[in-house]
Formats: C-alpha cells, sequence, structure tokens
C-alpha cells in the first residue's frame, strides 16, 4: 500500500509542476503584452531586458532657471527712451545713396605740357655723367632723343623705351629732389626694368653705384 501511494504522490507532483509551469508562462506572455500596450511605461524590472532593441520615449528635461533679479529693471529701461546711444534706421527707400569720390589723379607737369601718373616700378637704377668714359662712342653732348644733355639743366634719364617711353616722366627716389624728370636718353645696357639717372660729374656717377628703387611713372595727357 505505501508503495502505491508514493507512486500517486510522485505522479500528483508532476502534474503540479506543469500546472505551474504552465501558469508561469501564461503569467509571463501576458505580462509582456500588456507592457507593449501601455507602452513599456509600467513594465518590471524583470521583463525590461526584452524590449532593449525598442527606443522608448523621449522625455524633454527643461533645467530649472533661477528667477532673473534685475528683470523688472532692465524692463523699465527698456522702456524708457535712450538720449546718448539712440540710433534712428531710416526707412526703407529714403537711404541716401553712399557717394565714394574717385582718387585723384596724381598730375605732373614739364615744359608746359600736363602728365598723368601710370604706376610704380621697382627698377635698377644706375647713373652716368656727360664724359666720355660713360658715353663712349658718342661724345656724350646729346641724348638718344637728340636733345642736350643741358636740357631740363641737365636732370633726366635713360631707359628702355619698351618699359618707359622716351618723352615720359619718371621720379626716382634721391635724384632731382624727387621731382619728376624726362626720359630723353637710351643705352644699350639699359635693358628692362632699367633706369640710368644723368649726374654732372664722372666721380659722383661712380658713387651713386646701382640701388634697387621704387620709381614712379607718368605719362603725357593729350
Amino acid at each position: 500500500m505505501r508503495l502505491f501511494e508514493r507512486r500517486d504522490r510522485r505522479r500528483l507532483n508532476e502534474a503540479q509542476t506543469w500546472e505551474l509551469a504552465l501558469f508561469v508562462a501564461m503569467f509571463t506572455v501576458g505580462a509582456l503584452l500588456l507592457a507593449v500596450v501601455l507602452r513599456h511605461e509600467k513594465l518590471p524590472r524583470l521583463f525590461a531586458f526584452a524590449f532593449t532593441t525598442v527606443p522608448g520615449p523621449t522625455v524633454d528635461v527643461v533645467p530649472h532657471e533661477e528667477p532673473a533679479v534685475a528683470s523688472e529693471m532692465e524692463e523699465d529701461e527698456a522702456d524708457a527712451p535712450s538720449v546718448a546711444n539712440e540710433k534712428v534706421t531710416p526707412a526703407k527707400g529714403t537711404e541716401k545713396p553712399k557717394v565714394v569720390a574717385k582718387p585723384a589723379r596724381e598730375i605732373r607737369y614739364y615744359n608746359g605740357k600736363k602728365y598723368e601718373y601710370v604706376r610704380t616700378l621697382r627698377m635698377r637704377v644706375t647713373a652716368y655723367a656727360p664724359d666720355y668714359r660713360c658715353t663712349k662712342p658718342y661724345p656724350g653732348t646729346h641724348t638718344a632723343s637728340g636733345l642736350s644733355v643741358k636740357t631740363n639743366g641737365g636732370r633726366l634719364v635713360a631707359t628702355d623705351p619698351h618699359v618707359v617711353p622716351t618723352h615720359w616722366l619718371v621720379a626716382v627716389p634721391g635724384y632731382a629732389g624727387g621731382q619728376a624728370v624726362p626720359a630723353l636718353d637710351t643705352g644699350g645696357r639699359i635693358k628692362g626694368h632699367s633706369v640710368d639717372v644723368l649726374l654732372p660729374t664722372f666721380d659722383q656717377a661712380q658713387d651713386w653705384g646701382a640701388q634697387l628703387l621704387e620709381v614712379k611713372v607718368y605719362r603725357p595727357v593729350k
């Protein structure tokens, strides 16, 4: 009899186990479905792992702001008319157009003629004198333009006509007091960006040497 009683109790325990497992499974499924319906708001921590791939609702957190102490004072100041720093904005269509003045032309005069500034060139400036040692095989009494070396008081220069045409004016720093002098001469060694200033003596020309200077160029105005 005891043997049969033990078998009956063992079968009863197995049945109860299956019923308990079925109940737990149904409870779990029901809790998960309820959590889905309620958008996970009431999902217990125990089942939260099942919805880790579904993003929850976002909530914007507004930080607490301290009340402004001087807000009333600022409102009063905003309402009060400002006198010193007041800026008046003109209405649309009433603005006056800005007039931009054109830069004045730099004008020089020579021998009764008018010349205007063209450009500034960085040039190699040398010197020569009306001396045979500088002008040979020419006597050094006249320039390539046919005018005497005494033209303009002997203050003139030799240039490359392809860079500074003959009869234009140039202003060489340190020569003739910075005045614009005529380009009346040329030379076999004066090529490209080169200028040869005329000095009275051979020694003065030797003392000048060779210098790199900013030379202003002026052309005649017709």
